[in-house]
Formats: structure tokens, C-alpha cells, sequence
């Protein structure tokens, strides 16, 4: 298996305290075989990931919904999401 991410950095741009902000990327398994996500981490409990299946097939693609709470975040902020 082989993972490709859509893109490898999410810029939220210019956001507002008390937002919640939502992306949907795909993960692709470019790989002969099999890829199994066992799970994702977050550098941050202000991140929530949320996909619906855990293998993914040789040239198939999984959706990860991706939602960060700015609730209680001010300032810049740089935040890791572990696949």
C-alpha cells in the first residue's frame, strides 16, 4: 500500500474566534495492495476527523472530514493531523 494524500497542508486562512470550520480530503491508496487506516491523531482536542471505513482498496480513495473549532484558539496556530 501506498497513502497520497489530496494535499499535505489545510490554510484556514484568516478565521474568527468561535468558528467551526469544516474540509472534506481524500486519501488515495496508490499502492498493488491493500492500505489500512487504523486511526488518525490530532495534535489538538480542537480537531475532530471523521471517516466511515478503514481499508481501502488499491486505487480507491477514502473521504476524511476534517472539523477544527476555534472556540477557544486566538492567535496564529499550526496544528498536525497524524493519517
Amino acid at each position: 500500500p501506498k497513502i497520497l494524500p489530496e494535499t499535505m497542508m489545510i490554510d484556514w486562512g484568516g478565521v474568527f474566534q468561535y468558528q467551526q470550520l469544516t474540509r472534506v480530503m481524500k486519501i488515495t491508496n496508490t499502492g498493488a495492495t491493500d492500505l489500512v487506516i487504523r486511526q488518525i491523531n490530532t495534535s489538538c482536542a480542537c480537531i475532530e476527523v471523521d471517516f466511515n471505513k478503514s481499508v481501502i482498496k488499491s486505487g480507491n480513495y477514502l473521504e476524511i472530514t476534517i472539523i477544527y473549532d476555534t472556540s477557544s484558539r486566538l492567535g496564529e496556530e499550526t496544528k498536525y493531523i497524524q493519517v
